[in-house]
């Protein structure tokens, strides 16, 4: 994951319509994140290891969270 994570101006990068549901995709993904994240502690991995899995994690999130507000209220209108 890169810095440019963090950065609330960057646009998600969603899947394609047509596709699976965004959500279900990005909902599993998040469940696989947790489990991986999980094992890493298990293992006692080291904590840029760790921090690299919170990222990705949290950015999946950002990302499930525009997913859910796009697919109940429509893509956001330009400012």
């Amino acid at each position: 994951m890169n810095e440019s994570a963090l950065r609330p101006d960057r646009q998600p990068t969603l899947l394609p319509r047509g596709t699976r549901s965004d959500v279900e995709t990005l909902a599993e993904r998040i469940d696989e994140l947790v489990r991986e994240r999980q094992e890493l502690r298990r293992r006692g991995s080291a904590l840029d290891v760790l921090e690299r899995n919170r990222l990705e994690l949290g950015e999946a999130q950002r990302v499930l969270s525009l997913a859910l507000i796009e697919a109940h209220h429509g893509p956001p209108s330009a400012a």
